[in-house]
């Protein structure tokens, strides 16, 4: 029904607030809506994330895809501000990622989400390794 471009947050991504009509058991609803450009990576990890246990600030996906200009994912639109530190982060946003490690503990990784392990930091660290990996050292001396 009507498009408008989002600014800020943590991402650069392209972000439009969407007013759409969508089928609800039968009903026509009327909806604000979020639609993100977004990456193969982001679109797995909430497709995984939604399939776990309860986890209330995880954003339910209404649909997601790939066009012309790469992969989108529309949510509901959820207003306010990001957090300006981690330690503002609510409570219910902490609690949704434990309660989605921990379903996802010893399982098979989701396609396209890459396993960060020391084989990923010593292959990506931008430090050489010596074998051991010392990366809260290494950050705090920068």
């Amino acid at each position: 029904m009507s498009r408008e471009p989002i600014s800020g947050g943590f991402s650069a991504a392209t972000k439009e607030r969407l007013r759409i009509v969508i089928a609800d058991r039968g009903q026509r609803v009327e909806q604000t809506a979020l639609l993100k450009r977004t990456s193969a990576i982001e679109v797995s990890a909430l497709r995984a994330a939604s399939g776990g246990p309860s986890a209330a600030a995880i954003p339910k996906i209404i649909d997601a895809g790939i066009d012309a200009d790469g992969h989108w994912i529309l949510t509901p639109f959820y207003s306010g501000n990001p957090a300006a530190a981690e330690t503002l982060i609510p409570d219910n946003v902490v609690e949704s990622l434990a309660r989605m490690h921990i379903h996802h503990l010893k399982r098979p990784s989701p396609d396209h989400i890459p396993v960060v392990d020391s084989s990923w930091w010593q292959a990506n660290a931008p430090y050489p390794s010596n074998g051991s990996l010392d990366l809260h050292a290494r950050l705090r001396e920068q």
